[in-house]
């Protein structure tokens, strides 16, 4: 192997056996992101997003994973060099995501009424309250033709 270049591993046997399984409730689940989230927060927000009960809401994450697992060498003079030791083979199809971060579903612009309310969790609230009342009334809806499914 010859130094400087990463080695990229093929993990598509084992992904096709990973498998999430989830719960039926809750129904659905708002997640938060801002430009705050970063490294493994970005890695929980991205998995989150693939979900069909999440909603992710807010502003994008700090962009940070591309190049991770960072290693360090400090000297006496109190320099440290960090550098990273795993780089994502996506940045090579142009899909990396520094300087963009992970978008969410839900764009919410920061404004300065942030500074006196909680803008976000406002709005996660409102969108939960509205699907939670729709998700009822379907729910419900097919509970009285089904009734035999109680």
């Amino acid at each position: 192997m010859t130094a400087g270049f990463f080695v990229e591993f093929n993990f598509q046997e084992l992904l096709q056996e990973t498998f999430i399984k989830g719960t039926l409730l809750p129904k659905s689940i708002v997640v938060l992101t801002d430009n705050s989230c970063g490294s493994s927060g970005e890695s929980f927000v991205e998995t989150c997003k693939k979900s069909t009960k999440v909603k992710v809401m807010g502003r994008a994450t700090m962009g940070l994973n591309d190049y991770a697992n960072l290693a360090s060498k400090s000297w006496d003079e109190g320099f440290v060099l960090m550098y990273p030791t795993s780089r994502l083979s996506r940045i090579d199809e142009n899909k990396g995501m520094t300087g963009i971060g992970v978008e969410p579903h839900e764009y919410i612009a920061w404004t300065p009424e942030h500074l006196k309310t909680d803008v976000d969790l406002n709005m996660a609230l409102s969108y939960l309250e509205k699907k939670d009342s729709i998700c009822f009334s379907l729910s419900f809806s097919v509970m009285n033709k089904n009734c035999t499914n109680r």
